[in-house]
């Protein structure tokens, strides 16, 4: 199927999704699909996301919160995050390092971390605690080392430490890593829906940190032949001020 979708889309990217039951490795094709269950499964859908990326699946949809797998508050946000989010797909191409990740796979030195099964980071930068039941006015969570800013708040905290956050508007609480630099695009109805003449970096000053761009044209195989684009932003803590790059 796969093999002849690419042909019949004369070089245009094609997508196949497999349904039916996997295990580890079970796939050529690593795109799950968790089905539609509504939000009374949300929990047992991201736990079920995680275990996937824990076990070498990095990519997976779930059609009534298909907007989960692209952004840590919203539809709309996530399609302002693709610059991001495009760049952490690239990743998981050549590494299988999942989008949506466990805490243990970045904080293995944490035992508390190792237990949460209820958050995620996406990609590196954001913390995400999803809000399981929509008539919950607070939502604890467990931030680990490091400094974070409540995103939309900026608020600060120093992890690791459980924190209690009140649910606004029944969105998740969500925290950016301390250093962060995020890429958004404008705000579109589909990917690829206008181009991306300008970016816009949201920036989180903090020590020295990074954060390396992926482009390409979105649609083709041409990436494959090297027909692609790395961007490294920098920033960098002074002592007369943040530095820029």
């Amino acid at each position: 199927v796969w093999d002849t979708l690419k042909e019949a889309l004369n070089g245009r990217r094609a997508v196949l999704e497999v349904m039916h039951a996997m295990y580890f490795a079970g796939s050529k094709y690593p795109y799950p699909g968790l089905g539609d269950r509504g939000h009374s499964a949300l929990g047992t859908k991201i736990r079920a996301a995680l275990n996937y990326g824990l076990s070498g699946v990095p990519f997976w949809h779930s059609g009534d919160m298909g907007a989960l797998t692209c952004s840590p508050l919203n539809e709309e946000f996530g399609n302002r995050l693709h610059p991001y989010t495009y760049t952490y797909w690239r990743e998981a191409h050549e590494t299988g390092m999942p989008v949506l990740r466990a805490l243990v796979l970045q904080y293995q030195d944490d035992p508390v971390a190792a237990k949460i099964e209820d958050e995620f980071l996406f990609g590196e930068n954001f913390l995400v605690a999803p809000v399981f039941d929509l008539d919950s006015a607070w939502r604890r969570m467990y931030v680990p080392k490091g400094e974070w800013i409540e995103y939309g708040a900026n608020r600060r905290y120093v992890g690791p430490a459980w924190l209690t956050f009140q649910v606004r508007n029944r969105r998740n609480p969500v925290l950016v890593r301390e250093g962060a630099i995020i890429p958004t695009g404008p705000q579109m109805e589909y990917t690829n829906q206008t181009p991306y003449s300008r970016l816009t970096l949201e920036i989180y000053p903090g020590g020295n940190t990074s954060f390396t761009l992926y482009e390409d044209d979105y649609e083709t195989y041409a990436y494959e032949t090297g027909a692609f684009a790395r961007t490294t932003f920098t920033s960098e803590e002074r002592g007369d001020g943040i530095y820029f790059a």
